[in-house]
């Protein structure tokens, strides 16, 4: 299942589409199982979004499947949810069941050929945190990109990144546990561009 990341909080939202499989090889076969999205005509021109998988018994499928599993302190992707009665919980700071998606980055270019598909956009996940965050971006141009953190009345607390890279994705992992409890955002600034996240420091 697809969910869009509008969630309260930046958590699994809106439903946006769906698919299932049938039947696992095995025992003792370790392999991906793939599920293809292709024919659903999904586009995110903005934002982000979440992949939940379900397991549901049928008569061709090995008895209790299980993800790979990050077990690593933290986990690499911390970006691990559990639905539990229609609630998410955000876990992670503890394991990463491991999920490969793959994703189409459009290259067209426009009919005055100069504008390309790929958008420069800043995100943060999760948004309320004790501490550490992921924190992704996307350049359309090879650049210098520079990430700070700014208090709520605009005063630039420090810089997290200063660097210059290729054009794409690109994400790391900051941890501002030592900054006081309150409301901060994270401010990205590029060649002619601009973006900010509201992000939550609890204690």
């Amino acid at each position: 299942m697809i969910l869009d990341d509008d969630g309260p909080g930046g958590f699994p939202g809106t439903e946006i589409t769906k698919d299932s499989v049938l039947g696992l090889v095995g025992p003792n076969w370790y392999q991906w199982l793939t599920i293809d999205f292709s024919n659903h005509n999904v586009v995110f021109d903005t934002g982000g979004f979440f992949i939940e998988w379900t397991y549901i018994p049928d008569s061709t499928t090995l008895e209790n499947p299980q993800l790979w599993t990050d077990w690593g302190n933290p986990p690499f992707s911390m970006m691990s949810w559990i639905r539990e009665d229609s609630v998410w919980y955000h876990c992670s700071e503890h394991f990463d069941p491991i999920i490969r998606v793959c994703v189409d980055y459009p290259s067209a270019v426009s009919e005055k050929g100069k504008s390309s598909a790929i958008k420069n956009y800043l995100s943060v996940n999760p948004n309320v945190t004790n501490g550490k965050f992921k924190c992704s971006f996307c350049t359309s141009k090879d650049e210098i990109v520079k990430i700070s953190i700014y208090s709520i009345d605009g005063r630039r607390i420090k810089n997290l990144f200063n660097c210059y890279v290729k054009k794409g994705l690109h994400y790391f992992y900051p941890d501002i546990s030592d900054l006081p409890q309150g409301v901060y955002f994270i401010r990205m600034y590029g060649e002619g561009f601009a973006d900010k996240k509201k992000i939550v420091l609890i204690k």
